[in-house]
């Protein structure tokens, strides 16, 4: 799957193919780190990788389902149908497992309701293991933890998680983003969690290059439909100092590089 990664267009614009990289090679190495958490500060293009990572697992029918949480958005900023929604979106992918999980809503018709633990047995954990011939590890993506509006559920999820795969051996890959709050970063950092977890920090990965690609390449795309404008501005353009400087100032933040291009692009 490494080899799709330059394949991707229009999620990085061939940008932290090194990070990228390191995330397909977890989810195809050994089970001894079912979890995969990558952290960072905001604009460092984390929602963008697991977009990427998503696209890349579903592309090669990997992709057991997906979750980006968006504060203030609704269902997609509470863990109340977070569980419900992944079950669902396994039930598309994996329909082996979709007699399973009607079977568990049959047999109880409140188990929406019940404890996020309970849910997450009957609608993922027993359906996925009652799956045969065995599947290879299927990928869950799920974006964005600090986004959740319900901190406390989000880390008693996070937990459930350790505990299942300490309990089972599941073909299930974990793949999450946050930034490093200290609700999710103490819940990774404890038992049984920490036992599961691969951990990347964006921080051990200089985005400098990947700032440059991304100006090249949208600077260049302004150039090109803006030709009549431009006429007077030789090439390169910006000059390589420019450039350079303009990298310096993004201090690894795509959310700065975002908003120049989307400035100069007025």
């Amino acid at each position: 799957m490494y080899d799709s990664i330059r394949g991707v267009s229009g999620c990085l614009e061939n940008t932290r193919l090194e990070i990228i990289g390191k995330i397909i090679k977890w989810i195809d190495g050994s089970s001894d780190w079912p979890v995969c958490w990558l952290n960072g500060a905001a604009g460092g293009g984390k929602s963008a990788i697991a977009r990427t990572v998503a696209h890349l697992c579903e592309g090669s029918n990997r992709l057991c389902a997906s979750f980006f949480f968006f504060r203030g958005s609704g269902r997609r900023s509470t863990i109340i149908h977070f569980i419900s929604t992944i079950a669902y979106n396994m039930a598309l992918s994996i329909p082996a497992t979709r007699p399973y999980i009607e079977n568990a809503l049959q047999q109880d018709n409140h188990i929406i309701h019940r404890s996020y633990e309970r849910q997450f047995l009957k609608l993922i954990v027993e359906p996925i293991q009652s799956v045969t011939p065995p599947l290879p590890p299927m990928v869950i993506v799920v974006d964005a933890l600090d986004e959740c509006d319900d901190k406390q559920m989000i880390a008693i999820f996070i937990s459930i998680v350790g505990r299942a795969f300490r309990e089972h051996r599941l073909p299930l890959r974990f793949f999450f983003t946050s930034r490093i709050e200290e609700h999710i970063r103490s819940t990774f950092a404890a038992s049984p969690t920490v036992d599961v977890t691969y951990c990347l920090g964006l921080h051990n990965f200089n985005a400098d290059s990947d700032i440059r690609t991304f100006f090249r390449s949208h600077f260049a795309t302004i150039y090109q439909q803006k030709h009549r404008l431009m006429r007077d501005i030789s090439l390169p353009w910006p000059s390589e100092e420019d450039l350079g400087r303009l990298v310096r100032n993004s201090l690894g933040s795509f959310i700065f590089a975002f908003t120049l291009i989307n400035f100069v692009n007025i």
